[in-house]
């Protein structure tokens, strides 16, 4: 069981390398209860060899449009 622990703990190791500009307590969180958390699978996902799962594009939000036209200006009702 020794193994398996040190092996663990190597994963936390190279990830937290990997992350600790963004994250500087990886290998802590990773270890965290027993290495059953978030974070540990985060980093074995990081080296399971498996191509990452597509993300969903999301739209970026854009500004109200105003439901009565008429009063709004318009660059060329804009004299200088």
């Amino acid at each position: 069981m020794e193994i398996v622990h040190t092996i663990m703990d190597r994963i936390c190791m190279l990830c937290h390398e990997l992350q600790s500009h963004i994250a500087p307590n990886t290998r802590l969180e990773c270890r965290q209860d027993c290495f059953r958390n978030t974070v540990f699978q985060s980093c074995m996902r990081i080296f399971s060899g498996k191509p990452p799962q597509p993300q969903r594009h999301l739209t970026e939000p854009t500004a109200p449009v105003p439901y009565n036209t008429a009063e709004v200006q318009v660059l060329e009702d804009i004299n200088e």
